[in-house]
């Protein structure tokens, strides 16, 4: 069962497929870029914990003289942001490209902040 809390995006611009995965260590998105060098790409993790994924893809274009039968490659600009939540590290974000797939890392805190707070009586 999926969970959607965090993991819709809050912007979305062009065509991009995501996969994201959770598990104790952190989370892992898998971003399909075929063709696309790191030039092409821009990752950023924004305030509020907004990470964002920029680029384009520069597919082939046609000629004017060519009769174009089918046109299904992405192309264009694409733009997609994903609140993170709040139990992660995000100076700690990493990115990979693999064979066309962009695999960003994003590890969890590894124990929640708790604070103590003293409680003090009142001397009158």
């Amino acid at each position: 069962m999926a969970m959607y809390s965090f993991f819709v995006p809050i912007a979305s611009i062009g065509e991009l497929n995501v996969d994201w995965f959770e598990d104790n260590e952190g989370h892992v998105l898998q971003v399909d870029i075929p063709g696309l060098t790191k030039e092409d790409l821009s990752l950023q993790v924004l305030a509020q914990n907004i990470l964002q994924i920029v680029g384009v893809h520069t597919g082939s274009v046609a000629t004017h003289e060519a009769v174009v039968h089918v046109l299904e490659r992405p192309r264009g600009a694409f733009l997609r942001q994903y609140r993170l939540p709040d139990n992660v590290l995000e100076e700690e974000v990493k990115a990979y490209d693999e064979n066309g797939v962009l695999t960003i890392t994003i590890p969890k805190l590894k124990v929640p902040y708790v604070c103590s707070i003293p409680i003090y009586v009142s001397q009158l």
